[in-house]
């Protein structure tokens, strides 16, 4: 009622004074702060805690009471991770982060609370990954808030314990195999919500390859260039595999095969001519099916 005077300029100034001194009364009585969660009925709020116009109220008060009580002080999250499970308020505070406003402020303050508890505690990533089931989203995960913000937990964890081998895509790398991660990022990049996310991760998996001196031709297999058929070229796949080649060999100077190599040990050279012919006739693929073709001929 307070919290709905407050919005009202005819009773605002009114509901300000009467919401201090209830604060005030609650100090004196020496009421915790979760005493006052209770008083205030939130505890009926269940999932929908950020809907109630209350929870302002019990937010001033424990910061009022932190200020009263130093060497007592809390925090909001402590409170409301004694009567929610983890999982349940990570995904609150996702949704009210959503919302923007006040709520999306206060859960903000919340979740980064959260946060330095998880820290504190030292959760891996991979333990907060299944906390919050995000395995159960399938391949829909990339634009969900949820991985947003679980992506945020895992660069806060690296740079905590720095050196770690943990991180964003070794966690995935658990539940998802190198083909249909790639084929995510690749499809990512062309969304502009998942764009960043995917250009990172794709770069992460790189990386990760060639930190385990992963061959070109190995990395073709894994994701199952070999069945791309006369649509090779146009692949998303294949150009990140051609981007890799030049990534390792970078690396590894003295790595001697090729690109066309592996691409005749898959196709044989009759059916790899007829997709370089093929691929010659579409715009995006011209010039690589011209390069490949000239090398095949050399041969």
């Amino acid at each position: 009622m307070l919290e709905t005077a407050k919005k009202i300029r005819k009773t605002r100034s009114l509901a300000v004074s009467i919401q201090t001194e209830q604060i005030r009364h609650w100090l004196r009585t020496k009421k915790r702060p979760d005493d006052v969660f209770v008083l205030l009925k939130l505890e009926t709020a269940k999932a929908r805690l950020f809907d109630q116009p209350q929870l302002n109220t019990w937010v001033r008060y424990v910061d009022a009471f932190n200020n009263a009580n130093p060497t007592r002080s809390t925090t909001l999250f402590s409170v409301l991770n004694a009567r929610y499970y983890d999982e349940a308020l990570a995904k609150m505070l996702v949704v009210a982060k959503s919302s923007g406003g006040s709520a999306g402020s206060l859960a903000n303050r919340i979740q980064a609370e959260q946060t330095r508890y998880w820290l504190s505690v030292n959760r891996t990533p991979g333990a907060i990954f299944e906390m919050l089931q995000l395995e159960t989203l399938g391949t829909n995960f990339l634009n969900h808030p949820i991985f947003t913000a679980w992506v945020k937990y895992t660069d806060d964890f690296r740079k905590k314990n720095l050196g770690t081998h943990l991180s964003t895509l070794t966690t995935l790398r658990v539940y998802y195999s190198d083909a249909t991660l790639a084929k995510l990022f690749t499809e990512a990049r062309k969304v502009t919500k998942t764009a960043k996310i995917g250009r990172r991760l794709e770069a992460e998996l790189l990386r990760e390859w060639s930190l385990a001196v992963a061959p070109p031709a190995l990395i073709f297999e894994r994701l199952k260039l070999g069945n791309g058929g006369q649509k090779l070229f146009e692949s998303p796949l294949f150009t990140m595999w051609t981007n890799y080649i030049a990534m390792f060999k970078k690396a590894n100077p003295r790595y001697k095969d090729d690109q066309l190599a592996t691409l005749l040990r898959s196709y044989g050279r009759r059916e790899l001519t007829l997709m370089l012919i093929l691929a010659e006739k579409v715009p995006s693929t011209k010039d690589i099916a011209t390069k490949l073709r000239g090398q095949l001929s050399g041969l």
